[in-house]
């Protein structure tokens, strides 16, 4: 999988991953969204859906899993939230 890294607290990220044989070549998109389930360690810090689209729910780090439905293989990578500064607040 691959994601742009500290994606900031309140933001999504898509993330995707590709799906290659033994021999190297890549399966199509429309097999890949209905072969792959997304997962989250931790949804305190960040929830993912079915198309691997990230949420940020609180600061931290986690690890998000992308299998393949049957089992056959998975890949993970680690996701951290991090707080945003606040310059000023104007009531």
């Amino acid at each position: 999988p691959s994601a742009a890294p500290g994606a900031r607290g309140g933001t999504t990220r898509q993330i995707d991953a590709t799906i290659k044989t033994k021999s190297g070549r890549t399966l199509p998109a429309p097999v890949e969204s209905h072969t792959l389930v997304w997962s989250t360690l931790d949804p305190a810090v960040v929830t993912v859906d079915a198309t691997g689209l990230l949420a940020a729910q609180g600061v931290g780090a986690t690890r998000v899993v992308v299998a393949h439905r049957e089992g056959v293989w998975s890949d993970t990578v680690d996701v951290r939230v991090v707080p945003v500064p606040v310059r000023s607040v104007v009531v």
